[in-house]
């Protein structure tokens, strides 16, 4: 008798067991897709919201427009699914805002219940009063070589500051590390903590490195002393991020050591038209300094500038959390 009521109290309890893994499973929040996209607008600079920004939601094909208000837009969203977020451009809800630059979200999965923060740059704060062609103002801080305008910036500290003296010019003097040539190249590496605004540290002079030969290691920043040559350059892994910097000029011209220093860091060319403010004063300039913020600090590696590309005006293409 006790092990009949013993078989009916496993199959009970095997019974409430699968009524409640059931009850488990459909309620699982992973199988929960659809739900509403909270897409939020504001300006890169002033953080201020946007009101009156349209913007488009693609879904594989599926389209939805809107407007900003009180600086937000929302969007239903049945599925989970693969979209692209156009902020800025013109829909049928309004007209872009010629006052930013319009950016595209590409290749983001939602399924509902997102809540999307993108910035704006506003165009003044990048070009004053429209001074400069866009091609050399991105050519000037993004890079020569990169026609599509890609952000490639340093994500870490350089473990290494060396300065590579192959003619051995440092040590005409008693203290190779106190003198005028050296003197200069610290100033371009306190250039470049203040381009960065202080993403990167410059090093005291007893953490540079006086080398005379040998091959620049991976994350270090190096200048060379030369007789002549002027260059900057900077190596990248697959994210664009910089692992390795690279720069040198001859020894007395203090210009291109502070101009070819700085733009071994961020990608770019301190030669062009745009070349009297970009690291070419002497100094770090007013704008230098925008675009050290931009870059490092409100744009990912990988980020890019289209001039032209199939919406025929400046846009961003932008990667976001």
């Amino acid at each position: 008798m006790g092990g009949w009521r013993r078989r009916i109290g496993l199959v009970a309890f095997a019974v409430a067991m699968a009524l409640l893994l059931s009850g488990c499973k459909k309620n699982s929040p992973t199988e929960m897709v659809g739900g509403e996209v909270l897409i939020s607008v504001k300006s890169t600079f002033g953080s201020r919201a946007l009101d009156g920004i349209p913007v488009t939601l693609d879904c594989e094909g599926k389209a939805s427009e809107g407007k900003t208000q009180g600086g937000a837009v929302r969007f239903q969203l049945e599925t989970m699914a693969t979209c692209i977020i156009k902020v800025n451009f013109t829909n049928s809800q309004a007209q872009r805002n010629q006052n930013y630059i319009p950016a595209v979200i590409e290749n983001i999965t939602l399924s509902g219940g997102e809540n999307l923060e993108i910035d704006l740059a506003e165009v003044n704060k990048l070009n004053p009063n429209n001074s400069y062609s866009w091609k050399e103002l991105l050519k000037a801080y993004r890079g020569k070589d990169h026609i599509d305008g890609v952000n490639q910036v340093w994500t870490r500290q350089p473990e290494k500051w060396i300065i590579w003296d192959p003619k051995h010019h440092l040590d005409k003097y008693p203290d190779p590390k106190n003198n005028p040539i050296f003197d200069n190249i610290m100033k371009g590496f306190r250039a470049i903590q203040e381009y960065t605004n202080g993403f990167i540290t410059a090093p005291s002079r007893d953490d540079v490195e006086i080398r005379h030969n040998g091959t620049a290691p991976d994350y270090s920043i190096n200048f060379t002393i030369t007789n002549g040559d002027a260059y900057a350059d900077e190596y990248t892994n697959s994210n664009n991020e910089i692992i390795k910097s690279t720069a040198g000029a001859r020894y007395s011209a203090y210009l291109s050591i502070l101009g070819e220093l700085v733009s071994s860091v961020q990608g770019g060319d301190n030669e062009g038209s745009v070349y009297s403010i970009v690291m070419g004063t002497g100094y770090v300039t007013n704008l230098d300094k925008i675009w050290g913020k931009f870059n490092y600090y409100k744009r990912k590696p990988g980020d890019k500038f289209y001039l032209d590309g199939p919406y025929g005006h400046l846009y961003e293409v932008r990667k976001i959390e």
